[in-house]
């Protein structure tokens, strides 16, 4: 069900991601650069939306919750916290 709900996000991602490509060709220098830039992160965050669309995990959050420094805490959310 949540890969139904990542269509949206990750086909508009797509879509701003060539509209910049397409203005990007028209351009020259540091602005093209930029565009170039700016279109691959948007490229790398549709794959990671879709990533995490189909596994069903997020792979920042699995990160963050190794870095928590909170001991009986560790790898909750905020709002999971305050319900012990």
């Amino acid at each position: 069900m949540t890969g139904a709900f990542a269509i949206f996000p990750v086909s508009v991602l797509l879509a701003l991601s060539f509209v910049v490509v397409y203005l990007m060709q028209k351009t020259v220098g540091m602005v093209r650069l930029f565009g170039a830039i700016v279109a691959i992160l948007l490229w790398i965050s549709a794959a990671l939306a879709t990533y995490t669309a189909a596994s069903g995990t997020c792979p920042i959050m699995k990160k963050m919750g190794r870095m928590s420094r909170y001991g009986k805490y560790k790898g909750m959310m905020h709002h999971q916290m305050m319900k012990k």
